[in-house]
């Protein structure tokens, strides 16, 4: 597993202990996501830029915290960071439920920059990624991490898979596993290499 401090350049890391330093004292629960999760948990791409997950219901609350910040629908947008409120993520017709919860906070905080970091689980965040499946087409990387993410660790397929079934998105989700190659026909890990 990569460090933060290994993977960010400066300028991410020094904005990320600002915006952890402001959430945290605010309360307000909150995990890094996406690509710099997948990097940290393998994927070996450059960063560029670095994703937190928030919940729906503190996007007000967030808001106040960062006036500098450009806010769309969608994001609440620092320089390098991101803050991206989900419940639902519509995708090609369908919805998914997409909640920061307790259970996915529980899973992964590691320490990193010195201090604890939330960082969403490989499994949480694979779970997101294959709800999405976008590759180079749309400039993004979400099948490349997948593959990086369960190559570089021990998946937890059940508790994954219950994620999975809670977005929505069991079939969409074991579907892309199995044409990965992470999975096979019955559920079962594909092996390695």
């Amino acid at each position: 597993m990569a460090t933060l401090e290994s993977i960010l350049p400066t300028a991410i890391r020094s904005e990320l202990l600002g915006v952890s330093e402001r959430l945290d004292r605010a309360g307000i629960p909150w995990a890094i996501f996406a690509g710099t999760a997948a990097a940290v948990y393998g994927s070996g791409r450059p960063i560029t830029d670095l994703d937190i997950l928030i919940r729906t219901q503190d996007r007000q609350a967030v808001i106040a915290l960062f006036p500098e910040a450009a806010v769309t629908p969608e994001t609440i947008r620092l320089q390098y960071i991101e803050l991206v409120p989900l419940d639902d993520l519509a995708f090609e017709g369908a919805f998914y439920s997409v909640r920061l919860d307790d259970e996915m906070l529980s899973r992964r905080t590691f320490q990193s920059l010195g201090r604890d970091i939330p960082l969403l689980s490989a499994e949480d965040n694979i779970v997101f990624k294959a709800l999405l499946q976008r590759g180079p087409e749309q400039g993004k990387h979400d099948l490349t991490d997948i593959q990086a993410m369960a190559d570089n660790r021990t998946l937890d397929l059940e508790y994954l898979m219950r994620r999975a079934e809670a977005c929505g998105a069991r079939e969409r989700v074991w579907e892309c596993l199995r044409r990965l190659r992470i999975v096979g026909q019955e559920g079962v890990p594909c092996e390695k290499g």
